[in-house]
């Protein structure tokens, strides 16, 4: 999921606040300042402990705008059970279009999107007049 802000505490939960799935803009092109992607990793015994994680942010044409690598040790002592939440701080995620935008996110074993729908104002303005 995509929020305003999310941390993970120190007994491993996830503390996320306003989550959304689209941003509203006055115009493009822009960037989204800050916000926080939030995902919960599920591993078996026997899965590889270093987990590579790619996150790649897809203009509505399917062009890669930004991408971030991340590598990590799945740790069981501090993660005995198979869920592990993982927060991920994005900046200036670049805006430089109206459209249905997604972030593509990737492990050795899965690949996952979550849409994000970019619109102006005055759009959101005549979506809640029409409900």
């Amino acid at each position: 999921m995509l929020a305003d802000a999310a941390n993970v505490s120190s007994d491993g939960k996830a503390n996320v606040l306003g989550v959304f799935t689209q941003f509203i803009v006055d115009s493009v092109p822009g960037a989204c300042p800050a916000c926080s992607l939030v995902l919960i990793l599920e591993y078996e015994n026997g899965d590889e402990k270093n987990q590579k994680l790619l996150v790649q942010w897809r203009e509505p044409d399917g062009e890669v705008i930004f991408k971030q690598e991340l590598n990590g040790e799945i740790d069981e002592i501090t993660y005995p059970l198979p869920q592990i939440p993982i927060v991920i701080n994005l900046s200036m995620l670049p805006l430089p279009k109206f459209g249905s935008y997604y972030l593509e996110i990737s492990t050795s074993s899965s690949k996952y999107t979550l849409p994000i729908l970019v619109i102006t104002r005055s759009e959101k303005l005549e979506v809640q007049i029409n409900e």
